[in-house]
């Protein structure tokens, strides 16, 4: 019983609630000085909705920006490490073949791969 009064109440107050709407729409959409200001503030929320919407767009375009100029600097210095590997690596690649080429070096490896088998024995 007690469910059923409260839904009645809550019915009127939605009912009331509808008049109201629709009393509010009578005023301003029957009266040309509502109806410019009903256009009038319907134009300022779509501009500012523009607005929001450049500004999120602009925002967007300079982190790309941002981005792509990060990008290119990290770019830029993979490939100068890649250059310095790639010239150590050749460094080193000659001095072990003018090593080997050196005839004292061989013997020295030689001693010391004698030495080394003999700690194993």
């Amino acid at each position: 019983m007690f469910g059923a009064i409260g839904r009645l109440f809550r019915n009127i107050v939605i009912m009331l609630g509808f008049k109201v709407d629709r009393a509010a729409d009578s005023i301003i959409t029957g009266d040309p000085d509502g109806i410019r200001a009903a256009a009038q503030a319907e134009k300022d929320q779509k501009a500012e909705q523009y607005r929001e919407l450049h500004n999120a767009v602009s925002e967007m375009v300079l982190q790309k920006k941002n981005r792509e100029r990060e990008l290119g600097t990290l770019e830029e210095n993979l490939n100068l490490a890649t250059r310095k590997r790639d010239g150590a690596q050749t460094l080193y690649n000659s001095c072990m073949n003018a090593a080997e080429a050196d005839p004292s070096v061989a013997q020295a490896k030689k001693a010391e791969a004698g030495r080394h088998s003999e700690n194993y024995k």
